[in-house]
């Protein structure tokens, strides 16, 4: 969880001092942070009050998830894109553990999804592991990630006028 707002910033960075600049960064600071609470509020309320069954919730979070990340992607593609492969390559290793730690009742996290409900095998993985680790997590990194990452782009241009300035 610590991880997305250090490579959104990292990423960030290296991306403006490659060429690859966005012009509004209020706008991507903006549009990270409605991202961010988003994903948040709805993972807050959905389940908690919202009277629909799980799968329902599941449903309502992953779209929220997804146009948090499309919100992201307006305000600096490259950085989406970025953030979108930093985040599967983090997510799909926790989809292979949790195959194995659901096939083989490894007693962890990774084979307990929350709830009272138990199901069998496939809906469990594919409900609670695949899709939710590489709609709402790689969703989440990419928002978290863009929120850090104009912050990466405020200090870049400050860099940038004051070495101009001092020019």
């Amino acid at each position: 969880m610590a991880l997305p707002p250090i490579f959104g910033f990292y990423f960030a960075w290296k991306l403006w001092r490659a060429g690859e600049r966005i012009d509004r960064v209020d706008r991507a600071f903006l549009l990270g942070l409605l991202g961010v609470v988003l994903n948040q509020l709805v993972e807050a309320t959905v389940f908690q009050y919202a009277h629909i069954s799980i799968y329902s919730s599941l449903v309502v979070l992953w779209t929220v998830a997804v146009i948090s990340a499309y919100l992201q992607y307006l305000a600096w593609p490259a950085l989406c894109k970025t953030l979108i492969a930093y985040g599967l390559g983090a997510r799909v290793p926790v989809v292979v553990i949790m195959f194995f730690a659901l096939r083989g009742h490894w007693g962890t996290h990774y084979d307990r999804p929350s709830g009272p409900f138990k199901l069998g095998f496939w809906p469990e993985f594919l409900w609670f592991g695949f899709f939710e680790e590489l709609i709402y997590w790689v969703s989440f990194t990419v928002a978290i990630g863009s929120l850090a990452g104009s912050v990466a782009v405020a200090v870049a241009k400050r860099r940038m006028r004051e070495s101009q300035a001092a020019a």
